[in-house]
């Protein structure tokens, strides 16, 4: 028994921790490309600041495809189907690809008037944004075809290659963001531009690593395919799962942040430098979230499945409390990081114990709801998730009012809790 809960955890954490060290090194890439601009022109950092938020915020919508492509992709590997499996792989490209040009197309047509005339934006500001928009929306292409390689080396069983692969990714475009940025190295300065010439080299960089492994290794060669059967089977798992998203990470968050900007300046400063160690501390879960999942649907077996998902839990709760424990002893360290203001320092600490509580019980919820979308009940999750998000807004505006900063945390952890404690004897009904 013993033996076999140490391979079960051999087998999460072969998976988890290079996904997991990927987060952590795509967080880097973030950073270093804000911080690179910023340290050439604030204006420049504002404009790669706002024209950087739409980039991510489509990419991770438009990815979504690349969770339903995983749902589907264990389940043909755990019917040792490989035939299958790498026509879903041509297939999802095929999409991924039809995807990313058309939203270039449409990013060239129509971004000029987005900036300018949505976002009134004028000046320098306007044209430093333009540029920046019209470059990164290569990115979206190329990082839809990242995600999908991703999915398909994990349910190989071989997420090493997605860290190799992002860590020359992250190397590659840090040194062409440096020489390109302020032109050095003999090479001309772009400026702002620069920055986004340096994320489309370096995400080239890392689907050639992906391309290498996938032709040497495992001697696929990538085919333009259109099958009915697999785009009808992918887009109704697409669908309920973005839905979802829009409604968790785009719905909840806008009207949240309306509660959060009625408060004090002091109370939102507070709560963005919050959510920025928060945003790394749950890291951990996203990993553990999308490794329990492949594992549970490859395996297809309710006991084993079970025991993959009380591994996970366990060890995404260990390592987020480990997480959370160094940040209280090293507050200075920390949020000093990202802020030298003593006071905001002083602030945060005091309500950090909230934070630790949403995280802690944030992780357990992502990989619940991970595995019941991978076990086929993803409408079920998006019923959930409409429900609990929207009304929550309720309670977390009146506990606002109430007691400020601490009220609306108080309220984000009300809404965790109660979707967990749903999908906890959701999978218990399942079970029996």
């Amino acid at each position: 028994m013993i033996k076999e809960k140490e391979n079960y955890t051999k087998l999460i954490n072969n998976m988890a921790l290079p996904i997991l060290l990927n987060y952590i090194l795509l967080t880097l890439f973030e950073v270093l490309d804000k911080a690179i601009v910023g340290r050439y022109s604030t204006t420049g950092f504002a404009a790669v600041g706002i024209a950087s938020k739409i980039i991510y915020t489509l990419t991770g919508t438009l990815g979504i495809i690349s969770v339903a492509y995983n749902i589907l992709a264990a389940k043909l590997k755990s019917e040792h189907n490989d035939e299958k499996f790498n026509k879903l792989f041509n297939v999802v490209m095929t999409i991924s690809i039809a995807i990313g040009l058309l939203f270039i197309v449409i990013a060239l047509v129509f971004g000029k008037e987005l900036f300018i005339n949505a976002y009134r934006l004028k000046g320098e500001i306007a044209v430093f944004s333009v540029d920046y928009f019209y470059i990164s929306s290569f990115t979206v292409l190329l990082n839809l075809a990242t995600f999908i390689f991703s999915v398909y080396f994990r349910n190989q069983q071989n997420t090493k290659v997605s860290f190799y692969s992002t860590f020359v990714a992250t190397v590659i475009n840090i040194f062409f963001d440096i020489s390109l940025v302020y032109g050095k190295f003999g090479f001309k300065e772009f400026g702002v531009k620069g920055a986004a010439y340096g994320s489309v080299i370096g995400l080239v960089a890392g689907i050639l690593v992906y391309i290498f492994v996938l032709i040497k290794k495992y001697k696929l060669k990538f085919v333009f395919s259109f099958d009915g059967s697999c785009i009808k089977k992918l887009f109704k798992l697409y669908v309920p799962l973005l839905f979802q998203d829009f409604i968790e990470a785009t719905v909840f968050v806008m009207m949240l942040m309306a509660i959060v900007s009625r408060l004090s300046v002091s109370d939102i400063a507070s709560f963005n430098l919050l959510e920025s160690i928060g945003s790394l501390i749950i890291l951990p879960a996203f990993a553990f979230a999308q490794s329990s999942m492949t594992l549970a649907i490859q395996y297809n077996k309710k006991e084993i499945s079970n025991k993959i998902l009380t591994i996970a839990t366990f060890e995404t709760v260990f390592l987020i409390t480990l997480l959370c424990i160094f940040v209280i002893f090293n507050p200075k360290l920390t949020f000093g990081f990202i802020t030298k203001d003593g006071h905001l320092i002083e602030k945060s600490t005091k309500i950090f114990w909230l934070v630790i509580i949403i995280q802690i019980i944030n992780s357990i919820l992502q990989i619940l709801k991970c595995f019941l979308q991978g076990i086929g009940h993803e409408k079920f999750v998006l019923k959930i998730t409409s429900i609990i998000s929207i009304t929550s807004i309720i309670w977390i505006f009146a506990l606002a009012n109430l007691y400020g900063l601490n009220g609306i945390y108080v309220g984000i952890i009300i809404n965790y809790l109660i979707c967990v404690i749903i999908y906890f004897f959701k999978i218990r009904k399942v079970n029996n």
